[in-house]
């Protein structure tokens, strides 16, 4: 008998032939609950110092001549047993209400239902106003904690107002609610009026951030007014807006991604970066100060930088193909990361989970990336290796002219390049930092990156973003290239053009992003493919020489011959991750 270290929070199994030691999956450990609404759920806020959840959702009526409106179904938003409160008629409508003779037959009706977050019981609903010439549209949610003093936690949602003769909603309003969990109440607190659609809000610093039709304006909050302090007015229509620290980065409908810096020593917005591709985005989130993800409308992710001079290509590593000569040979000077492909939720299969679908490199370089990287619909998966990159360095630029922000104080817009992309094949609609599975940091694989980012669909799929070590890419980059010759794919298409990014009447292969999905094909592929696999190819000595992710790759890792087994456990290492 001797003692036996295995890991913490296991179990051991006798049976008649075996000894089994294991322990339950992270991902066996999530609950997922379903909760009927009878209504479409729009946008959603968590407050987690008030216990709440707050929900924007539409629900469908119809006029009916001698009754007026009727839902057409029974819907949460009108259960009798929650209070009810509505928003009343605005002070100022728009012009063309007044005139016009069109009326609505149907409207979908907005609502702000508050939910216990963890019961997930519905407290109060808060219907908007509508009637057959004006119906006032929930487009936006935030949860905000203001500075003046009071600690009283608010949700912020911005409306529009549709009108039949309107083409583009010209009036809209801020309502600010507080929820007091105590007498389960949602007290109006003020409503402003705005010329235009509310299309975003954000907490920012204490103050409220929104994007109102072609502006970005920041308001501050007073006992029974929002004040304006600045705007930014250089967009067609902001439609997206996302924060970090003092940076803010605008999504525009067609001018793709504007970096914006706020300056408060003169109380204003600066443009420091801006993409000079339009692009139709979707969404869009702050990888860092550096880089910048965004999806668009041809259900493609894309990856910007700040132009710096080194972000114009993947990393490889000799060393991983041949027997390492002791000569420095790892090609890229910056991080990487890895991306997994939206599946569709309610699935359970390996194939069909949230599978960790591709790998992103970051990079900081500034090469024009169409130079490298545009190729034509015949270009091979080794090609791929030469096209332009992704980036998430958390490093400052080396700029002389840049501040401590890392802005330009010369006044120069700095151009945001493209530096990674690939075809998810879906439309994505939202980014949330975060995973579906917790891990303790001394169980995380310093060649993965933290934190990770979500993404979920209009398919109703979730898909997962990681960022890992050059090292890690280079040779999960190697399998994806050995896996796209070996496996067959649905349909005979070749797996380089199905990933392929197709903008600006461009198709550029899959670059700086693995894709995780067919990774991840290998656990279920026979002995003798494994074998076909690892066939010249070589692994680093231990985890450790992955190397970190975020970190610089300056020399070749320590290898040796990579077998079947090595291969599977740095798969099944990354398949933990959803």
């Amino acid at each position: 008998m001797f003692p036996f270290y295995f890991s913490s929070h296991s179990i051991a199994l006798v049976t008649p032939t075996a000894l089994v030691i294991g322990s339950v999956d992270e991902i066996q450990k999530l609950h997922v609950r379903t909760v009927p609404l009878e209504e479409t759920p729009k946008r959603l806020a968590l407050q987690d110092e008030t216990g709440s959840l707050g929900v924007i959702t539409y629900r469908q009526e119809v006029f009916q001549e001698g009754s007026g409106f009727k839902p057409v179904r029974s819907s949460i938003s009108l259960s009798q047993k929650v209070p009810k409160s509505t928003s009343r008629l605005p002070k100022t409508a728009p012009s063309s209400v007044s005139a016009t003779e069109r009326k609505f037959r149907e409207v979908e009706v907005s609502s702000l239902l508050i939910f216990n977050k963890s019961t997930m019981e519905l407290m109060f609903a808060h219907s908007f106003y509508f009637s057959q010439t004006l119906v006032e549209v929930a487009v936006s949610i935030a949860s905000i904690e203001p500075t003046d003093g009071s600690k009283n936690m608010l949700y912020a949602v911005g409306t529009a107002f549709l009108v039949e003769e309107e083409v583009e909603p010209s009036k809209g309003r801020i309502h600010l609610f507080h929820w007091d969990p105590e007498t389960a109440r949602l007290e109006t607190v003020l409503v402003h009026d705005v010329n235009g659609a509310v299309y975003r809000l954000l907490d920012f610093n204490g103050r409220l951030l929104a994007a109102i039709n072609s502006s970005v304006r920041l308001f501050d909050i007073k006992e029974d007014s929002l004040r304006l302090a600045c705007s930014f007015n250089e967009n067609i229509i902001a439609l997206f807006l996302r924060r970090k620290g003092d940076f803010v980065l605008v999504g525009d409908l067609m001018r793709s991604l504007t970096l914006l810096l706020y300056r408060p020593n003169v109380n204003n917005f600066e443009a420091i970066g801006r993409h000079r591709n339009p692009r139709w985005t979707t969404c869009i989130e702050i990888l860092d100060d550096e880089h910048f993800l965004a999806a668009e409308v041809e259900n493609s992710l894309f990856v910007v930088s700040r132009d710096s001079p080194e972000n114009t290509q993947e990393p490889t590593v000799r060393a991983l193909l041949a027997p390492s000569t002791g000569e420095s040979s790892c090609v890229l000077p910056s991080s990487v990361g890895f991306k997994a492909k939206a599946t569709d939720s309610s699935a359970q299969s390996r194939s069909d989970a949230v599978d960790s679908s591709s790998t992103t490199q970051s990079v900081d370089g500034t090469g024009d990336p169409t130079a490298t990287s545009t190729r034509t619909a015949s270009g091979t998966s080794r090609q791929r290796r030469t096209s332009a990159p992704r980036g998430t360095n958390t490093a400052p630029l080396g700029n002389s002219n840049a501040d401590s922000t890392g802005a330009n104080v010369s006044g120069e817009v700095q151009r945001l390049a493209d530096c990674a992309y690939i075809h998810t094949g879906d439309f994505i609609n939202v980014f949330v930092r975060g995973n579906l599975v917790m891990q303790n940091n001394e169980e995380r694989w310093q060649a993965i990156g933290h934190p990770s980012h979500l993404y979920g669909t209009v398919s109703g799929s979730i898909g997962l973003i990681i960022q890992v070590s050059p090292v890690l890419f280079a040779f999960l980059k190697e399998i994806e290239s050995r896996l796209a010759k070996l496996v067959n794919p649905v349909g005979g298409f070749a797996h380089d053009m199905w990933r392929a990014f197709k903008a600006e009447r461009i198709v550029r292969m899959a670059h700086n992003f693995v894709d995780g999905d067919l990774i991840e094909t290998l656990l279920d592929l026979s002995s003798e493919d494994k074998a076909k696999l690892v066939k010249g190819l070589r692994i680093p000595v231990n985890m450790d020489e992955f190397g970190v992710a975020g970190s610089a790759c300056t020399s070749d890792p320590e290898t040796r011959e990579c077998t079947a087994a090595d291969l599977v456990k740095v798969v099944e290492e990354m398949a933990r991750l959803h």
